[in-house]
């Protein structure tokens, strides 16, 4: 049996999903898709009872998610990981099932099941099905990064660096003045040029000066460049919000971002310091931080000369 149908609630914490629902009795059917309208999730679902009908769904639609049951007459939840497996769709799949020892359990995360729910606590399928939805978004994310970096290959050259730096400074340089910034690029007489992907180098640095732009209502945004052994300095020093201590150490991790009240306030996904220090790596540099809240940023691009 297969069969489609839409549910539609409010303001939901998901976006809508495509689900598909693998299981033979359709009164617990009606139970998920409950728990999860109770929730207020919007999504569409399609069911299957049977391995033929399972596959071919699979392989016309692409899916958010998959809800199956343990085990069903003729079908079991292994099968249908290893079905979800084939189709390519790299997607969470949740048992939903009636009862599961610890073992059974444990042996189906190792297969790659995502999670599981009991059928007598659906109240906890939104919550699961949100975490997993989540998760595998971040992961593809970051494998989508990762990608785009490493297929990138540095196209290294000699630049002179004080063109470039007012180029990076140029591009910031209106929001700095709405906002009554000063704007300042001081350069080490020694400093003249460096080798480098240029292309990169910019990135880098307007993603710097955007952010200090960004986080500083008065005061200054700053480029100091200067030289140290083995090495350039391209630090970006603003007189903003500054960042606590606790936060520092997860601030290069995709999607960290400061405190909640300040997030409603500076939007952003926070992939672009994780970038910024990945192109900084592949120079075999690195980005550091300095800051202290309420007193300001240093960000430092160090680049090996």
């Amino acid at each position: 049996m297969v069969s489609s149908y839409a549910l539609a609630g409010t303001i939901t914490p998901i976006n809508q999903s495509t689900l598909l629902i693998v299981e033979d009795v359709m009164a617990d059917v009606e139970l998920m898709v409950l728990a999860l309208e109770v929730a207020d999730i919007t999504f569409t679902y399609d069911i299957a009872d049977n391995h033929i009908g399972c596959q071919r769904l699979l392989h016309a639609q692409n899916y958010d998610a998959v809800l199956v049951d343990y085990r069903l007459p003729g079908l079991h939840g292994m099968e249908v990981l290893e079905l979800v497996k084939q189709s390519e769709q790299e997607i969470p799949l949740i048992l939903v099932t009636g009862a599961l020892g610890e073992e059974a359990a444990v042996e189906c995360i190792k297969a790659g099941m995502t999670d599981y729910v009991l059928k007598d606590r659906l109240f906890r399928l939104p919550m699961v099905l949100e975490r997993s939805l989540q998760e595998f978004e971040l992961r593809r994310q970051k494998q989508a990064n990762n990608a785009r970096i490493r297929k990138e290959e540095l196209s290294l050259e000699t630049i002179w660096v004080e063109p470039v730096c007012r180029e990076c400074l140029s591009l910031i340089q209106e929001p700095a003045n709405r906002k009554s910034l000063q704007v300042s690029l001081v350069i080490a007489p020694e400093v003249q040029t460096c080798m480098v992907d240029q292309r990169r180098l910019k990135q880098i640095l307007v993603n710097l000066l955007s952010n200090a732009v960004k986080f500083t209502e008065f005061g200054s945004v700053t480029l100091l460049i200067e030289p140290t052994e083995g090495a350039i300095k391209f630090s970006v020093i603003d007189t903003g919000i500054g960042i606590a201590a606790s936060e520092q150490a997860t601030l290069f991790q995709p999607f960290q971002q400061l405190d909640s009240d300040l997030n409603r306030k500076y939007e952003g996904t926070g992939l672009g310091l994780v970038l910024s220090r990945k192109l900084a790596r592949l120079h075999g540099g690195d980005i550091t931080l300095h800051s202290e809240l309420g007193h300001g940023s240093c960000f430092t691009l160090h680049l090996p000369t």
